[in-house]
Order: C-alpha cells, then sequence, then structure tokens
C-alpha cells in the first residue's frame, strides 16, 4: 500500500512537472505594441518543442493554483543593461545602416522599430529592415507593412542582436531608433539620438520636387553642350 502510495505522488509530480515546464507566462511584443513599446504577458504552450504532451494532464493542476503574473514594470534604472547603439548621426537616401541591440543580461523579447514624424497623430516608420537576425520576424504596424522587428516568440534566452535597416529613398526629416527589452516581468525602452537627414551629395533625381538645385559649369557663363548630359 505504500509502495503504490509513493508511486502515484511520484508520477502525479512527474506530471505537474511536465506540465508547469510547458506553460510558461512570457513579456511579448505584438502589434498592440507598435506605438506604446510596452510588452504584453503571455501564456506560451512549448509542446511543439519537444517538452511533451499538454493533453490529458492539464485536469491534474490544481484549481486553486497560483498562475498570477505581475504588471509588466518599466525598469527606471540609471544603469540600465541594455542599449540601442547606432553606426551613423546622419542618414542618407537608400542608404543602409547598422544598428544594434547591446545586452549585459539576457533577456526574453524585444521589439525595434526606426520611427519618423507623426502624421495626422499617427506613428510613421519610413525605410525597410533589409537584415535581421534568424530569430527575429518583421511585424506591421498600422498601414507600415514590416515596420518593426520583433523576436519569433521561442523559448531562448536573447543578448546581443544586429540589424541593417534601409534609409527611405527621399528626405523624411528626422528620424530615432526605439527598442523595448523585455525580460521576466520588467521591460525597458530605449530610444536613440535624433537622426537627420544628410542633403550631400544632393540626389538629382529631387532637383524641381524637393530640392532647388543649380548647376556649375567649367565654361561659365553657358555650360557646354557636354556638362549639361
Amino acid at each position: 500500500m505504500v509502495l503504490r502510495y509513493t508511486l502515484l505522488t511520484f508520477i502525479h509530480f512527474a506530471i505537474f512537472s511536465q506540465v508547469t515546464a510547458q506553460k510558461e507566462v512570457v513579456l511579448r511584443y505584438s502589434e498592440a505594441s507598435c506605438d506604446t513599446l510596452v510588452p504584453t504577458p503571455t501564456e506560451e504552450n512549448y509542446a511543439g518543442f519537444n517538452l511533451g504532451p499538454t493533453t490529458e494532464v492539464n485536469d491534474i493542476l490544481s484549481e486553486n493554483e497560483d498562475s498570477a503574473f505581475d504588471s509588466p514594470k518599466e525598469l527606471t534604472s540609471r544603469n540600465p543593461p541594455f542599449d540601442i547603439q547606432l553606426t551613423f548621426s546622419r542618414y542618407r537616401a537608400g542608404k543602409e545602416y547598422e544598428i544594434k541591440i547591446i545586452a549585459e543580461e539576457v533577456y526574453d523579447s524585444f521589439i525595434l522599430e526606426i520611427r519618423g514624424r507623426r502624421e495626422q497623430g499617427n506613428v510613421t516608420y519610413p525605410g525597410k529592415w533589409v537584415q535581421i537576425p534568424k530569430i527575429a520576424k518583421t511585424m506591421t504596424c498600422g498601414r507600415f507593412k514590416g515596420a518593426a522587428v520583433v523576436d519569433k516568440g521561442l523559448p531562448v534566452r536573447l543578448s546581443n542582436l544586429t540589424f541593417i535597416w534601409q534609409a527611405p529613398n527621399r528626405n523624411v526629416g528626422s528620424i530615432r531608433a526605439v527598442a523595448s527589452v523585455a525580460d521576466k516581468n520588467i521591460y525597458q525602452k530605449l530610444m536613440s539620438r535624433e537622426i537627420r537627414h544628410e542633403t550631400f551629395p544632393i540626389p538629382i533625381s529631387e532637383c524641381g520636387k524637393s530640392l532647388g538645385c543649380f548647376r556649375h559649369c567649367k565654361t561659365e557663363p553657358e555650360c557646354s553642350k557636354k556638362e549639361l548630359r
């Protein structure tokens, strides 16, 4: 009788451990985070990662099990463990630039965006992402397809990440790189300095449109036919 009771207790513990290992509440970023950069607590099921079955055992969990998750708290430390690093201070039309998330500690999830001027009170997302880590994916924000980059929600801990962003083909004014990184029930917002458009060299395609241009000829006061080509 004692042996049977011990065996049943062991089986209950094993199944309970399996279930709790499969389900976990993690802060994740969704389309709702595009503007606020605030993550949402998400219960994730890792059954697809060969952690064992999740069906037929859920009823074993106690109805009184405490599964509550504290509301996300924003980190306000003077020496935060995360930072955003850029290799450029100005951008040129159509050029590609490197952006990094630097972490002193591993974390669960992130969101990264390039933001432009607001239009009718709404955030704009100029340019496009041309290279992102394999553990990441692009996400649509409003009418801007692929505006943000987020993690794929895999059960892995993240560290330093590198991204390549391509500037738009025209001057869209000042922009900023913004991000948010979450670990357990804490998240930290990151923001770069303001990045202005570099007007030189002037793109000829913008002459007469957004720019007023003139040509300097070596044969002044009149330009030769060769220089006008």
